[in-house]
């Protein structure tokens, strides 16, 4: 069993803060670091990442980040390679829960990645998930 410890803050300027914590348990988690290459003659980089998670109702933790200069409308993703659904890698992508992971419409086995930038980017992902039944 891993039990990860997740932390963050959230403020406004001159507003509110909210301070979130705590910890999410599951059988086994997957660390991987990929590097997604550049975009070269007008084709951008793409690389493909097998995961294994399995059934997405047995995510309990995916967190998608990069290095924050590298974060653009021009780095996507999908969360598996016939899903429909491509997201722009603009931030952080993290969710936490079993019940947030319900949001994951797809079953996240293989991530695929597509650069269209000038440069590299550098891709971590951290998934934690509980055994298949």
């Amino acid at each position: 069993m891993a039990k990860i410890a997740y932390q963050m803050t959230l403020t406004i300027p001159g507003g509110p803060q909210v301070n979130v914590s705590g910890n999410v348990n599951g059988d086994t988690y997957s660390k991987t670091d990929v590097e997604v290459p550049a975009q070269a003659g007008g084709t951008p980089g793409a690389k493909s990442v097998s995961v294994s998670a399995g059934a997405a109702d047995k995510v309990v933790l995916l967190a998608i980040t990069t290095d924050k200069g590298s974060y653009s409308e021009d780095v996507e993703f999908k969360l598996d390679s016939g899903a429909q659904d491509t997201l722009h890698l603009v931030a952080p992508f993290v969710v936490v829960g079993s019940a947030a992971a319900q949001l994951i419409r797809t079953d996240p086995n293989t991530m695929v990645f597509t650069n269209k930038t000038a440069v590299p980017v550098k891709i971590e992902i951290l998934m934690a998930r509980n055994a298949v039944s």
